[in-house]
């Protein structure tokens, strides 16, 4: 069975990131350009 990998944490954990960019991974997106920023990442 495959094991289940959080992306999200994974990512949190290998780089610094900004307030914003720390809560798109964490809370998800609320805006098309939200989506953009997150998919640059």
């Amino acid at each position: 069975m495959p094991q289940k990998i959080d992306w999200k944490q994974e990512l949190l954990d290998s780089a610094k990131f900004n307030k914003k960019q720390v809560n798109l991974l964490k809370n998800g997106t609320k805006s098309l350009t939200d989506n953009w920023l997150l998919s640059a990442l």
